[in-house]
């Protein structure tokens, strides 16, 4: 919470009446490298999305963003089959 805090991520605001508040989970994964130690442990806190109500609960939705990496390598992988 002090980082969300810190990083201005978050804003805490009252419950309006006759609301329930939207339910959370929490995430949990451990990256390996190949001989099965862990490198990275990685944890989310994500809202149920299925119980918000849109304009109501939430105002903006955010997408994933795509490193260039990853777009030339699926460029270069798909030129090497069409070149086949």
């Amino acid at each position: 919470m002090a980082s969300l805090h810190k990083n201005v991520a978050l804003d805490l605001v009252e419950l309006s009446a006759g609301r329930r508040p939207i339910g959370r989970k929490r995430l949990f994964k451990n990256k390996t490298n190949a001989e099965g130690k862990v490198e990275k442990y990685k944890a989310w806190l994500v809202a149920k999305r299925y119980s918000q109500v849109s304009a109501i609960d939430f105002g903006d939705i955010f997408s994933h963003v795509s490193k260039i990496a990853s777009i030339r390598l699926i460029l270069s992988i798909a030129i090497a089959l069409i070149l086949r």
